[in-house]
């Protein structure tokens, strides 16, 4: 599986829309040892809300068999490389 076949069964979510409202900067799709596909996303998700500096981190979300993106785990990672040793380490 690649991003584009997740793009293409998720077109909502990529939008530029959708992106700007939940401050999503940038994506990437990584392989798990697991089998499982995983989307990471760079976001600033609503911390720039009340006049804050935006702060930015990675969140993922898992991609099911069929290609849909599941729900958010709930860990914030400060880098793309914590991001991708979750990933790595999950069974």
């Amino acid at each position: 599986m690649k991003l584009s076949d997740v793009k293409a069964k998720n077109q909502g979510w990529f939008s530029r829309e959708n992106m700007r409202f939940f401050g999503d900067v940038h994506y990437w799709l990584y392989h798990g040892r697991n089998g499982k596909h995983y989307l990471v996303r760079l976001t600033k998700a609503w911390s720039d809300m009340f006049t804050q500096a935006p702060k930015y981190s990675y969140r993922i979300n898992p991609v099911g068999d069929d290609g849909r993106i599941e729900d958010l785990i709930a860990v914030e990672f400060p880098t793309l490389e914590e991001a991708k040793r979750y990933i790595k380490e999950r069974r």
